[in-house]
């Protein structure tokens, strides 16, 4: 089950809602060492090394939301409130 699962609403369209996800995708690979691909309309993300190492999750893009999911290692769990507010931060930043 996933530790952090939020949804956001958007009235964008799905390609320039996949392109502002992806680039917030490129942004917090850099920061937090983190590797992820396209499956379709879904984000896949893990972290196998540095500091978000055992994080696990997914970005789907739909017509109407943005739905972000994460497994959380045991230690970030621990700053699971904060890194629910970066998450709404940065998708506030990346839909606007």
């Amino acid at each position: 089950m996933a530790t952090i699962d939020i949804r956001r609403a958007h009235a964008l369209a799905t390609e320039d809602a996949r392109r502002r996800v992806e680039g917030l995708a490129a942004a917090v690979s850099a920061a937090y060492q983190l590797d992820w691909r396209w499956r379709d309309d879904q984000i896949l993300f893990e972290a196998s090394r540095g500091p978000a190492n055992g994080l696990r999750g997914s970005i789907d893009v739909t017509e109407k939301e943005i739905r972000v999911q994460a497994d959380l290692p045991f230690l970030l769990r621990l700053a699971r409130a904060r890194i629910d507010s970066e998450i709404n931060a940065k998708l506030d930043a990346a839909l606007l």
